[in-house]
């Protein structure tokens, strides 16, 4: 199903099957691994000096729990297209997450790739599944 490895100090996601239909959105894959991630990136914002003064750490944030609760939204809606909306707004948001990501990486502080990677994998799994469903 799920397991976790340990890189770089931070859990990661390892896929090691499919899961069937699932009764909620915590038991698929993808909320799973966008779950770590925003543990992950909180991890890494509270490792940001206090003084920084770009308003990266809480931007980040902000991105980053808001694609966890569009993955939520997308599921719950009934209607395919609305669906593909949400896991849209889903992916805009890692995107945003990426552009952090990187800006931190510049700035020096912090090696952020892992979690770059770790956004670029989530990304897939939610453009894999915008017409055929989340698993």
């Amino acid at each position: 199903m799920y397991a976790m490895s340990q890189s770089k100090g931070l859990t990661r996601p390892v896929q090691g099957g499919t899961m069937s239909s699932p009764k909620s959105i915590t038991s698929t894959n993808v909320w799973q691994m966008t779950d770590l991630f925003v543990r992950s990136i909180n991890e890494l914002t509270n490792s940001i000096p206090t003084s920084e003064i770009y308003g990266v750490k809480v931007r980040l944030n902000e991105c980053a729990n808001s694609v966890p609760k569009s993955l939520e939204e997308g599921l719950k809606q009934s209607k395919r297209i609305e669906r593909i909306r949400s896991l849209i707004k889903a992916t805009g948001f890692l995107d945003e997450c990426k552009d952090y990501l990187a800006l931190i990486n510049k700035l020096k502080y912090s090696d952020t790739n892992h979690l770059l990677t770790m956004a670029e994998e989530i990304s897939q799994v939610i453009k894999q599944h915008q017409f055929t469903g989340i698993n």
